[in-house]
């Protein structure tokens, strides 16, 4: 199957990696193809190699990446879901399928073009792996995979074929959400994210008292 990632960031290396271990085409679609080598690992916590595989192809050319993909993960984030949507609309064509991870963020507004041109769009609710790069380009962490991966898609139909897919690349079990509201309609991880959380009230101490709405200031409301 071919499979396009946009985006070389934590998760979108790994899922690369991931699928194409499992003996899929992938290509990554990267503003730095040069900084690429084919060759990708995941290790785990350990520094203990999990995965030694090849990427088929890494490109900057949005038309190179989404031309005969069969699936398109999106992994970029969700501030750049327009710009991105945009790009990829003169190319996709009916039928292609893509995944946004996660699928938080408004992407079924930012892609609806596509949808209206027979695109399937599916979303995860959570990314289904904790990862962090190793070298950009190269190696990438495995530091937690999730027990189940919960997807919902536009076309609601198509969702059983789609989590089977995924189910078989990331060998953990998929969850067919009810409705495509359960993921638009849960923001845990940008609003309660423990990194986000850190930052604001890294320098708290008992009794320290805030002067202000620190989150509305730190999430830009």
């Amino acid at each position: 199957m071919n499979i396009t990632v946009i985006g070389g960031g934590n998760i979108g290396t790994l899922m690369a990696a991931e699928a194409a271990n499992k003996g899929h085409k992938v290509t990554i679609y990267t503003s730095k193809p040069e900084l690429w080598q084919n060759e990708i690992e995941v290790y785990d916590i350990n520094n203990t190699l999990l995965i030694s595989t090849k990427i088929s192809n890494i490109t900057n050319s949005m038309k190179e990446a989404v031309v005969n993909a069969e699936h398109i993960w999106v992994t970029v984030p969700a501030e750049a879901f327009k710009n991105t949507a945009d790009k990829m609309l003169p190319y996709v064509v009916e039928g292609q399928k893509i995944g946004i991870i996660p699928g938080f963020g408004g992407a079924e507004f930012s892609f609806r073009k596509l949808v209206d041109k027979g695109c399937i769009l599916y979303v995860f609710q959570r990314v289904h792996s904790i990862a962090r790069l190793k070298k950009y380009g190269k190696a990438t962490y495995q530091l937690g995979r999730k027990s189940k991966i919960e997807i919902s898609s536009i076309l609601a139909n198509q969702v059983s074929d789609i989590c089977k897919c995924i189910e078989h690349i990331f060998d953990i079990p998929c969850v067919e959400l009810p409705n495509y509201l359960s993921v638009s309609l849960t923001p845990s991880n940008p609003i309660l994210h423990t990194s986000r959380l850190y930052s604001m009230f890294k320098d708290y101490r008992s009794g320290m008292v805030y002067d202000r709405n620190y989150f509305f200031i730190k999430s830009g409301h």
